[in-house]
């Protein structure tokens, strides 16, 4: 199963991977946030211990352009209403036919 799935068959040998991946994903992350006023991070107690927590800040939201309410208007326009027994009975006909 594991070599199906693109797995090492020895154990721990994918999640170390998986391990050196995130934790070099959050350093980058811990030195390149200074940049950004709506990130940081903090440290809290967790079951006792003194754990780091991403906080991030709400942004403002942005107004959307009228060429994007057209585009969605017009898309919507050409996507069938589909009956849901319908669909599923063209999928899978069930026995008999």
């Amino acid at each position: 199963m594991c070599r199906s799935l693109g797995l090492s068959e020895k154990p721990g040998v994918d999640l170390g991977h998986w391990c050196r991946e995130l934790d070099d994903g959050y350093r980058r992350l811990a030195v390149g946030h200074a940049d950004n006023p709506h990130v940081r991070i903090e440290q809290c107690t967790e079951n006792g211990r003194l754990r780091d927590h991403l906080v991030l800040t709400g942004l403002d939201k942005l107004t959307e352009p009228a060429s994007l309410k057209d585009l969605r208007e017009a898309i919507d326009a050409h996507i069938p209403t589909v009956d849901l027994p319908k669909l599923l009975l063209e999928v899978h006909p069930g026995p008999g036919f």
